[in-house]
């Protein structure tokens, strides 16, 4: 009897994750999973922790947002490769999963981020989207959304504003 339960425990030990699951973690995982998932990929993938405490044990219900860039889904053409976001969790035994069944990731409609950064649980993006008359690699409207988890878990843009637009010279001409 004894021999069993020292097996099942060692089984058990051997089950759980390691401490320490953290930004650098969930992007790590994502840059793997976009290398099955996506085509042109950049490097630069940044993680934010938005549910749970940074620094505290992680534990169940704890939620990374991975902002990257590529081509997701290997749509090819011009103009496909955009910002990405990709949630992580800790599901069941604080094991993380990349959540792709929940509506995971959202459309930004960024062709490329410039910044991303957190502020409290809010995650804000600047970047750069098409206007109305701009070639699909070549975007020139300068805009900043800011996202939170939404009650029910899921990723939601909170606001949109736009900056303003790039001139041919790539310098930034402020909206009104």
């Amino acid at each position: 009897m004894k021999p069993n339960y020292l097996l099942g425990l060692a089984l058990l030990i051997a089950t759980l994750p390691a401490h320490g699951f953290d930004e650098k973690a969930a992007a790590k995982m994502v840059e793997k999973y976009s290398a099955l998932t996506a085509c042109e990929v950049g490097s630069g993938f940044k993680a934010f922790k938005l549910i749970g405490k940074k620094g505290v044990d992680e534990n169940y219900s704890d939620k990374y947002v991975v902002v990257w860039y590529g081509d997701d889904g290997c749509a090819g053409g011009a103009g496909t490769i955009s910002t990405q976001l990709t949630v992580v969790s800790l599901a069941a035994f604080n094991n993380p999963i990349v959540e792709v069944d929940n509506g995971e990731p959202i459309d930004l409609d960024l062709k490329f981020h410039e910044k991303a950064y957190q502020k409290g649980d809010t995650l804000i993006i600047e970047g750069r989207r098409l206007g109305n008359d701009d070639a699909p690699q070549f975007p020139t409207e300068a805009v900043r959304y800011v996202l939170k988890f939404a009650d029910d878990g899921s990723l939601a843009i909170k606001s949109t504003q736009v900056l303003g637009k790039y001139d041919e010279n790539d310098k930034l001409i402020p909206a009104h």
